[in-house]
């Protein structure tokens, strides 16, 4: 009895790890929805700039060679930058030395403009290969991307960099 027991749990087992691999395998391929996360708005598909600006396959091609390479530089700035965030609070809290906190101040800075370069060199690559039609779509997909909104509904007149 318990050898026919185990015999029937491992088939159903293995018979759903099969389908579990099969799945996984056929859903790899993006499909171009985008799935919102509706807590958050979120919009989680590779996609979502392919999908939006309505690019041929040309330049879906061409603007995954752009995504890739300047992920790659941005990955290692975003990383590099938490980390020394993380050094720097770090340090506040142990030490005093402005020398150090100054030094840190330096490096957050740099990677803060690494990550600039790469959102404006994206931006500009991205809209050599668009067609005239597709640049305004663009703007606004990158200016939602790129632009903090202000919370609570204020205006830029109460933002810090406002210098009237």
């Amino acid at each position: 009895m318990k050898k026919n027991y185990f015999i029937t749990l491992i088939v159903i087992v293995g018979v759903l790890l099969i389908v579990n691999i099969f799945f996984l395998l056929n859903n790899r391929g993006c499909t171009c929805v985008p799935n919102v996360d509706p807590k958050t708005e979120n919009i989680d598909s590779n996609c979502y700039v392919s999908k939006k600006l309505d690019l041929d396959e040309e330049q879906s091609a061409k603007y995954d060679i752009i995504k890739k390479k300047h992920q790659a530089i941005a990955l290692r700035a975003i990383d590099s930058l938490h980390v020394s965030q993380e050094i720097l609070m770090d340090y506040l809290a142990s030490n005093s030395d402005d020398t150090k906190v100054e030094e840190l101040e330096n490096k957050i800075t740099e990677f803060q403009k690494i990550l600039l370069r790469q959102h404006i060199e994206q931006y500009q690559d991205l809209k050599e290969i668009l067609k005239p039609s597709q640049v305004e779509p663009m703007n606004k997909l990158f200016k939602g991307l790129f632009v903090c909104k202000p919370s609570c509904e204020h205006t830029s007149e109460g933002c810090a960099t406002n210098h009237k």
